[in-house]
């Protein structure tokens, strides 16, 4: 049953997949729902004071490594 994420797993720590590789490709596999779920569970949109108005809010708090698009 967990035949394919055992093997990316195996391939991460293999190094063979990349962290930012691995991170994007999942969030690009993710539903709406399941993002939207996701941004409600981890940020709280009150809490953040710094953003640039052309970015979306929850961008100012990816890691300084992720891409933003």
């Amino acid at each position: 049953m967990n035949k394919y994420r055992n093997k990316i797993l195996e391939l991460f720590d293999e190094g063979l997949v990349g962290k930012d590789e691995l991170v994007i490709n999942l969030v690009n596999f993710l539903s709406e729902s399941d993002a939207r779920e996701f941004m409600e569970q981890y940020y709280d949109e009150d809490e953040d004071e710094d953003y640039d108005d052309d970015e979306p809010r929850w961008a100012t708090k990816l890691s300084p490594g992720i891409p933003r698009f």
